[in-house]
């Protein structure tokens, strides 16, 4: 039998109890912790929710922000969802999602809008909430493909096509470049802003003071990978760490268009140092950010790897 809840706003004076439920969570990742989502200050405004049982113990939140008349899961975050604890059922979803639309109602919300973790981040598997939301009258918003892949236990792509490694050997004696790992962000960072600007005419999501801030309250989790040739700085990339998933968030170099399979060289790099404590990749969605069509090129670039489409689906809501 499902058990008596209450929904209550998130405080900052919770956040011990925040966070020690992402830990534990079916479906928490380091980002939904309080020291990553309070980043954002007053850019975003903040609107998380707990639900508790009668005795105080937290078995669901949800990350969300104020968005006009909407609350949404997550702005920040490339996806939200509702967080749950190993012991939620059905009938325990679907009594939070109940208490959540009177919530809603209450505070003057229209509606949600929810994107929910793709399955290869949930630690345990399950699509109840989409499945109760659906029943609830809500409307797909929306489906975006990720390029996901696995790698075996030496940090090779499962599906990397043999075909590659001959061209990846002549690359690597035309152009030698070493690889390894840092944490200077300080010397990466003015390149990467560099190579967002003269590729997408934009900044990075992070400002340089923000990812030191992060990069220090989580260093196993903010990974920073580099190629140099002759000592110098040519590219790398940053890799968020979530739980079994290692997330490639941006990519750099210093020159494009070589035809050095420098981004390949240092994808496999990647999954070398990273793929012992990460089985599954998660290379990031194709679409151009103007139109908001998938990038056929990139798209293949990323199978090339041996990368595959995974399903990120947004939901809208009305209560």
């Amino acid at each position: 039998m499902g058990q008596d809840l209450r929904i209550c706003r998130y405080q900052a004076g919770d956040q011990f109890l925040w966070d020690s439920f992402v830990r534990q969570a079916r479906n928490g990742l380091f980002w939904f912790l309080r020291d990553y989502l309070d980043y954002y200050g007053e850019r975003i405004r903040d609107h998380s929710l707990m639900f508790l049982t009668d005795n105080g113990e937290v078995i669901g939140a949800l990350p969300a922000n104020e968005d006009g008349s909407n609350l949404r899961s997550h702005g920040g975050l490339p996806f939200g969802g509702l967080m749950l604890s190993r012991s939620a059922g059905m009938e325990e979803i679907s009594s939070m999602l109940d208490l959540l639309a009177d919530y809603m109602r209450e505070a003057g919300f229209d509606q949600l809008i929810l994107t929910n973790m793709p399955t290869p981040y949930q630690q345990i598997e399950g699509d109840e909430v989409e499945y109760l939301l659906k029943e609830r009258g809500a409307q797909s918003a929306g489906m975006r493909l990720t390029s996901v892949l696995r790698v075996t236990g030496a940090g090779i792509p499962e599906l990397f096509p043999r075909s590659q490694c001959k061209k990846l050997r002549y690359s690597e004696r035309r152009y030698p470049v070493d690889f390894s790992e840092t944490d200077e962000v300080d010397e990466i960072w003015p390149m990467l802003e560099n190579f967002m600007m003269r590729r997408f005419g934009s900044r990075p999501v992070h400002s340089l003071p923000e990812i030191r801030r992060l990069k220090s309250a989580f260093p196993a989790n903010i990974r920073f990978l580099v190629g140099r040739s002759s000592g110098q700085l040519v590219g790398g990339q940053m890799v968020f760490i979530l739980d079994q998933v290692a997330r490639l968030q941006t990519s750099f170099r210093s020159e494009e268009n070589r035809g050095d399979d420098f981004s390949m060289r240092l994808d496999l790099f990647s999954m070398e140092v990273l793929g012992k404590i990460c089985p599954v990749w998660d290379f990031g969605t194709s679409y151009d950010p103007a139109t908001g069509e998938l990038q056929p090129s990139l798209f293949w670039h990323k199978e090339r790897l041996g990368a595959r489409g995974v399903a990120i689906r947004s939901w809208e809501w009305k209560v």
